[in-house]
């Protein structure tokens, strides 16, 4: 596979190492609270979804790749995704890392500047980061399209 003119392929690859990730690991679970309501999601369903999303964004490339405008767009959204993507799998594995406090503490020190609560509002921003790194295939795909017709 050559990596440099079909940066795509890291997709799958981060996809199937995700797939083996989820079947060697544990069964943790992770907590979300969203505004009043409480989603306990398994960390296997998480890898596995997310090895599914890469699985079709590699798909799309391989069946799009002669329509994208530039190979810079392309290798944009690839890094960036993998870059969430390896983000959000480093919170799973870090969440046993980090406790919730369940008493109160007179003795703060730097150490507990970062509290589980920060760490769960990143959640929501990693997954608005992930669709929102989305619309850079379409953009290329469309702007490709585009200077088809044209």
């Amino acid at each position: 596979m050559q990596i440099v003119s079909k940066p795509y392929h890291l997709l799958l690859i981060t996809s199937v190492v995700l797939v083996l990730i989820s079947l060697l690991s544990g069964g943790g679970s992770l907590d979300i609270h969203l505004t009043g309501s409480r989603h306990v999601l398994d960390g296997i369903f998480i890898l596995r979804s997310l090895a599914m999303l890469l699985l079709l964004n590699w798909i799309l490339y391989r069946v799009t790749q002669q329509f994208l405008l530039t190979g810079a767009l392309t290798w944009m959204h690839i890094i960036v995704t993998l870059i969430l993507v390896t983000g959000i799998v480093v919170f799973i594995f870090m969440k046993g890392t980090v406790h919730p406090k369940r008493y109160f503490d007179y003795s703060y020190t730097p150490v507990h500047a970062i509290s589980w609560r920060s760490i769960v509002d990143f959640i929501p921003a990693f997954i608005i980061l992930v669709l929102l790194t989305q619309l850079l295939f379409i953009i290329n795909l469309f702007l490709g399209l585009l200077k088809r017709v044209n």
